[in-house]
């Protein structure tokens, strides 16, 4: 009975889980890469999610392989749009550009989305979704700079801030391009054959690491890390925003991602024993106010 009086509950719900799947990627990936390279770590977290997902998904792609085959350009462009050029891109702009630099530019990405929808398909959008975005934006630079305004005038640029750039144009496009998908394609063989797609891509960078000699040597700890990186950011998050960003659509559903630096503050504080402040109750206070007033949908008038 709730679910029909709440159609868009269930949707919400998987881009929610989503958003926090990926914020636990960003505290394991933060120890993690001091042990592995990112371009191996991006190679062997997708291909161990390949190998979780094929017993469940390889049924679905032998039976539906006539609309993989009408399909196969669009399947193939979301997959290296959204799989390796993202993940290889903000793997590379980490490394160089500063926290603080990074997750302001990666705040940007709701806005571009929702500029691109209304670009390319004149998808409209109301106040409620403008001032939404600003709040939960004020919110997550107020996250970010640790409630001091003077971090903002001692700001500088890197060329990691350059790759940060093409990398949420990429997931901008990858999400709104998401409309796209084949209707007739279930949703974990379209998964598959993106994960099936990247794969060469993501060999030849994992080649020039082993090439350059920046190897890894496998440890409980770090195989604990792959194995989570693989499961939840890389498996079940793309399964659950694929599905989210369906139901919902591009620009409303893409607001969520306002709520990852949210995420990242509360696992800094319970995993990494990281202090909570004042700034990062303020912060998630104008977040969810913001992320609120963005996905609320204007009342139906007659």
């Amino acid at each position: 009975m709730n679910q029909a009086k709440n159609p868009t509950l269930v949707p919400y719900v998987l881009l929610l889980l989503a958003t926090i799947f990926w914020s636990g990627n960003n505290i394991v990936a933060r120890v993690t890469v001091q042990e592995v390279p990112p371009f191996s770590l991006t190679f062997w977290r997708v291909t161990l999610a390949l190998l979780m997902l094929a017993p469940f998904a390889l049924p679905g792609v032998i039976r539906q392989w006539p609309v993989i085959k009408r399909h196969w350009k669009m399947i193939t462009f979301l997959g290296l749009l959204g799989v390796p050029t993202f993940n290889l891109l903000l793997n590379s702009a980490v490394q160089f550009t500063t926290a603080v630099n990074a997750s302001l530019i990666n705040g940007g990405t709701p806005v571009l989305t929702v500029l691109l929808a209304w670009l390319l398909y004149r998808e409209g959008f109301g106040w409620r979704m403008v001032a939404g975005m600003v709040i939960a934006f004020v919110g997550i630079t107020t996250i970010v700079i640790q409630g001091d305004l003077g971090v903002l005038r001692t700001l500088s640029f890197n060329p990691g801030d350059l790759l940060m750039l093409p990398a949420i144009i990429s997931w901008a496009f990858y999400t709104l391009l998401l409309r796209h998908k084949p209707t007739d394609l279930d949703g974990l063989p379209f998964l598959m054959i993106m994960m099936v797609v990247s794969m060469p891509v993501l060999a030849a960078f994992y080649a020039v690491d082993l090439v350059g000699g920046r190897t890894f040597e496998l440890t409980t700890n770090n195989a604990i890390s792959i194995g989570y990186i693989a499961l939840f950011p890389a498996l079940l998050a793309f399964a659950f925003w694929n599905k989210g960003i369906a139901a919902v659509g591009a620009a409303r559903g893409v607001q969520l991602q306002y709520l990852m630096p949210v995420w990242g503050a509360l696992g800094g504080v319970f995993f990494l024993s990281e202090p909570f402040h004042l700034y990062h109750l303020t912060g998630i206070a104008l977040i969810f106010a913001g992320v609120f007033l963005a996905t609320r949908r204007r009342t139906a008038v007659p």
